[in-house]
C-alpha cells in the first residue's frame, strides 16, 4: 500500500497496486492527480520493453514452426497474448509503479468554454476584425 499527499487538502490517498491508475481522485476533496512527466516517460518505456517482449515470444515461436504441435503451441501463446493486451495498460502501470514509484500531480481540467472563446479571439485578431 502506498501514500500519496493531496496538495489541496494535505489528507493522505491510500491505494494498493491493485488500483493504482494514471488520474486519481482525492475523497476529500475531489481534486484529481495525475501522474507527472517522469513517470509517464516511464511507463512508456515499461509499454514498449512489454511490446518487445512479446514480439520476441512471438518470433521465437514462428522460428519452430512447421509440426502440428509447433503451430498449436503458436495459437495457444497467441490466445494468451491477446489475453494480455486486454490488461496490457494496467500491468504496465502497476510494473512501472513498483519499479519507479508513479508520481502524482495536480491535473487542472482545461475550462472548454474558456478554450473556445480565445481561439475565436485569436481568429478575429487574425483576420482583422
Amino acid at each position: 500500500m502506498r501514500d500519496i499527499t493531496c496538495p489541496r487538502c494535505g489528507n493522505h490517498i491510500s491505494h494498493t497496486f491493485k488500483e493504482v491508475k494514471k488520474v486519481i481522485k482525492c475523497p476529500h476533496c475531489n481534486m484529481e492527480l495525475m501522474i507527472d512527466g517522469r513517470s509517464q516517460r516511464m511507463l512508456k518505456y515499461t509499454r514498449t520493453l512489454f511490446v518487445a517482449i512479446v514480439v520476441s515470444i512471438l518470433m521465437i515461436g514462428m522460428m519452430n514452426l512447421g509440426t502440428v504441435s509447433s503451430y498449436v503451441a503458436l495459437i495457444i501463446v497467441l490466445s494468451i497474448m491477446l489475453a494480455l493486451m486486454n490488461v496490457y495498460d494496467r500491468l504496465c502501470l502497476i510494473i512501472t509503479d513498483k519499479i519507479f514509484h508513479l508520481r502524482y500531480v495536480p491535473f487542472e481540467k482545461p475550462d472548454v468554454k474558456e478554450a473556445i472563446k480565445a481561439r475565436k479571439a485569436k481568429e478575429k485578431k487574425k483576420h482583422g476584425l
